[in-house]
This record gives structure tokens, sequence and C-alpha cells, in this order.
């Protein structure tokens, strides 16, 4: 009864639907005993949870499989799902995420550079002694988010800085407090976080000048960044003595027209205009200097407020700084000014000397590997003695290698090549009567 009970349910549900039948409804449900009806219940429950589970393992074969979940710097888990598996027009197939720098990474030059952007703005940090500065705070994975105050990438950790000290009176004071804070750069980590074993290499700072391939098209790139806003460009320049005539341009440069000197300089000191909408904003990319230029250009006024009898004169005011100083301009940290931070000069003055060498065509790395093929030097022939030599160093190689490989072999003494042969003579002397016997 149960079974029967069952495989209707289940045609019942999973079968065509069948019209109903036009046949009046009794008045009265018929009354089942109380064992059929509960018989009945326990299988459509039974069944229903079947279906249930079916269907729920159908969803999950649909579904994309995640991957491993990321684990974010404060410890928390995000579970993020495979690109690679997602479904057809969902969004994680229209649009991937950009590859994100990791937390800790002391080895990254453009990370580190990323921390030390945070630093630039004058209302959140004031300048501090060497040994305590942005530089060294970056070093160790530290990022400046309000006035004076750090936080750590990875274990989110906030310091706050005030080395507010008068050097000149109190050095003993000073000397105190930049040591402690000279040494809170590392103990302010957690005890588990990555930053505190180890920071940024010494000479991550540094700028990759000594090689021509990499300095050269950065200094063409400076140089025609300011060659578009050579009108902004105060004439008066303050800079060292430099032998602008030695600089060797490369052909990029020149196809835009004559040399522009004072472009030259701004660019041999690091400067550029990376924002073309802001044609009189330079900037440094190494110590994140920004120096606008219309405070060294003189402004042309109107005298008709004087003279209202005379026509308009046009007169120059003063500028708001004498001269543009392209090397106090710079941070006192930047490696374009700085020895300690660049090395053993600084960048300025290696980048000059490179500029004085001839630039390499690039045609110079083809004709090295081409393929057309050339005439072969002509040979004188070789004596019979040349020849002899010859193959008496081949024989002598071929010997050596053979020792190598295989060793030194032993040759066979004569007295026991004698004896073998006798042994063989006497062998044959002997009668076959003998040898049977």
């Amino acid at each position: 009864m149960l079974y029967s009970t069952k495989r209707k349910l289940h045609n019942l549900i999973n079968g065509p639907p069948t019209p109903a039948p036009t046949v009046p409804a009794p008045s009265e449900p018929p009354s089942l005993p109380p064992a059929t009806t509960a018989a009945t219940a326990a299988a459509a429950a039974a069944l229903d949870d079947a279906l249930h589970k079916k269907r729920k393992l159908g969803q999950l074969s649909n579904r994309s499989r995640p991957s491993i979940r990321a684990v974010s710097p404060a410890g928390s888990v995000n579970p993020t799902v495979s690109t690679s598996t997602a479904l057809p027009g969902s969004p994680l197939r229209q649009s991937q995420a950009p590859q994100q720098t990791p937390a800790y990474a002391p080895w990254d030059r453009a990370a580190f550079l990323d921390r030390l952007r945070t630093y630039r703005f004058v209302d959140k940090w004031t300048a501090k002694p060497a040994r305590v500065n942005e530089v060294a705070w970056s070093k160790r994975g530290w990022v400046c988010t309000e006035k004076n105050r750090v936080r750590c990438t990875v274990c989110r950790k906030e310091v706050v800085v005030k080395v507010e000290i008068d050097e000149d009176k109190d050095t003993d004071t000073a000397n105190a407090v930049v040591d402690r804070y000279e040494s809170m750069i590392v103990t302010e980590h957690e005890d588990s976080c990555l930053w505190r074993k180890r920071g940024c290499d010494e000479t991550i700072y540094r700028l990759q000048l000594a090689n021509p391939t990499v300095s050269r098209p950065a200094f063409t790139a400076r140089y025609t960044s300011l060659l578009k806003i050579r009108n902004e460009i105060p004439p008066s320049l303050s800079h060292p003595e430099l032998d602008l005539c030695s600089i060797q341009h490369s052909p990029e440069a020149t196809d835009d027209g004559p040399i522009y000197e004072a472009a030259v300089i701004l660019a041999l000191f690091g400067w550029q205009n990376e924002d073309p909408s802001i044609p009189s904003l330079v900037t440094c990319s190494a110590c994140f200097r920004r120096l606008g230029l219309w405070l060294f250009r003189k402004k042309a006024i109107k005298l008709e407020e004087v003279l209202d009898s005379m026509e308009g004169l046009e007169t120059e005011e003063e500028a708001s700084v004498s001269r543009l100083d392209v090397i106090g301009e710079h941070r006192e940290y930047c490696p374009w000014i700085n020895c300690n931070s660049q090395g053993k000069e600084p960048g300025w003055l290696a980048l000059h000397r490179v500029m004085q060498q001839n630039p390499k065509p690039a045609s110079s790395a083809l004709s090295t590997y081409s393929t057309t093929a050339s005439e072969p030097p002509r040979e004188t022939p070789a004596t019979p003695a040349e020849r002899d030599a010859e193959e008496d160093s081949k024989l002598a190689k071929l010997r050596r290698l053979k020792t190598l490989y295989f060793g030194k072999s032993k040759k066979p003494k004569t007295k026991d090549l004698l004896v073998g042969r006798e042994r063989e003579d006497v062998g044959r002397d002997i009668p076959e009567s003998r040898k049977s016997a």
C-alpha cells in the first residue's frame, strides 16, 4: 500500500498534467484510516526532501568554483571568486579588478615611491631631521595619513611624529628626541609585522643614471615636456656652471628645432612638466616637489590710474621670487641634489657626465647582428710545417680529453707477451693423443 501510494505521488509530480475529470466533487471527503493517512504524509515528506536535495545539487553545479581566499593585511579574510570560472555575462567576466601591489614589498621601488608620495603635502607633514624624515619612515612601510601621523601598511598601527625642537639652543635634547623617534620607526610595528623584521634597502631611492639606455630616454622625455611650455620658463635660472655645449643630444630632441638651454637645464636637474593642462607647473618625480613658474616671471601692469591724461603705458612688476634655483627648490633628501641619497655624487652630476657621451644610434645594435652576407677574410695558404704543427696540437688535445674521460690505460709488459706466445707454441706441439689422454 505504501509503495503504490509513493509511486502514484511520484508520477503525479513528475508526469505530464492530465485534465481534471468533470466529476462532481463529493459533498464530504472520504475518510481514510489513520494508518493510511500517516503513511501517505511520510511518503510525501520523503519525496519533497529528495526533490529539494536534487535542486540544491543542481544549483551548486552551475555556480562558479571559488578560488583561494585572500587575506588582507589587517587579518580579515575576503572571499574571492575566480574570474576564469565565472559565468558568461557576469560582472566578474566583463571587468576584472586591477592587480594590487602587496602591502609588504621591500624590493619594489614603485611601492616605495607611492608611500613617499603621501608625505608631499605641507599641511600634513613638516620638515624633520634627516634620520627621521619621510624617506626613513617610507623605507619601513609607513604612510602619512593625517597631520604628522603615520600608519603601517601591514599591521595598521599609527604613530604621531612630533619633532618640534630647536637644535641650536638645546643640542642634547634634540639628539635624544631624534634617537627616540629613530628607534620607533622599527619598534612601533607589531611583533609579527614583516616591516619590523626587514625594511627597504638603502639603494632603493637611487636614480638609474649610470645606464645610458635608461637615463637618456628619460632626459629626452623631460626635455620634450618642458619644450612645450618654453614661454612659461623664466629666463633667469640659478644653477652651477655647466658646459651645455658638450651635451650630446639624441635625434629625438633635435627634431623640434634648435636646443632651448633653459629647458635643458631644468631637465638635467630632474624637472618636468607632468600635467600638460597646467603649463606653468613643473614637478620632480623623485621628491614630488611641485613648483609654480608664475612665481618667477614678471607681470605687466598699466599706469592708467596714475596718468589719466596719457595713454595706457605698460611696465613690468617685480617677480615674487627673484631667480629660480634649480637645486634649492628640490627637497633636501632628493637624490638629484643629495649625495647620500644617490650614493657617491648628486644625480644631476652623474647625468651630465652620461649626456656628454656620444649616443649610440638605434641601428648599431642591428648592424652587430646583421643577416647580410659579408665577404669572408682571405686566408693565405699554410706551409707543410704549419699544417703538421696544427695536426700535432689537435692530437695532443684529443689525448688529453681521452685521459680526462677514460683515464690512463696500462700497456701490457713485453715479458708477459712472450710468455703467452711460448705457451701457445707448446700447446701446438703436443700431439692430439696426449691431449685426449
